[in-house]
């Protein structure tokens, strides 16, 4: 206690407010780093649900699609129309690439983007005649591959509940197609 009561007003002053400075900043740095962090999973967030929407869009269009062509197989509507539907499905397929390449799983973009080349061969097989159970059911496993896209985001860090929101959109998704 002899050094304390040795020292200037001033110093004295410096040292009783050095402690609690050096706290507040501790703290501080400790807020700002969480902060930081939380800031880097929201923005991992937002990318992830780019590709949520791009994945749902091409989803919803590769549905009408399926339908479509089982209406053009049995006669319902002409190539025109199942043309417009693909066309459609076609410019969905573009954000899902790119929404793939700026999202949390761009490491396995080539994984996730496999589904879109089994599309064509899907296609080719379609006319009038062929066998419409067995091409509703393609379409219906690249649409479930598709929408296992949507199902790895639930891995994915999220923040503040949003991973609970994915969730329940999921079972939206899920509950269209079924």
């Amino acid at each position: 206690m002899h050094l304390f009561t040795s020292r200037s007003l001033a110093t004295k002053i410096s040292l009783v407010t050095l402690l609690p400075m050096l706290a507040f900043l501790f703290y501080a740095g400790l807020y700002y780093d969480a902060n930081r962090r939380e800031a880097a999973i929201a923005e991992v967030m937002a990318q992830n649900a780019e590709l949520f929407m791009a994945c749902s869009a091409l989803v919803g269009e590769l549905q009408r699609e399926r339908g479509r062509t089982g209406m053009f197989i049995n006669g319902g509507i002409g190539e025109t129309e199942l043309q417009a539907q693909r066309a459609a499905s076609d410019q969905k397929v573009t954000p899902l690439q790119s929404a793939i390449q700026k999202s949390s799983l761009t490491n396995d973009a080539t994984t996730l983007l496999a589904p879109l080349a089994e599309l064509a061969g899907i296609r080719r097989e379609v006319a009038p005649g062929a066998t419409a159970p067995v091409l509703f059911r393609k379409y219906t496993a690249l649409i479930e591959r598709l929408q296992a896209i949507q199902h790895r985001l639930l891995h994915a860090p999220t923040t503040r509940g949003v991973g609970k929101n994915i969730a329940s959109q999921i079972i939206l998704e899920s509950a269209k197609e079924y």
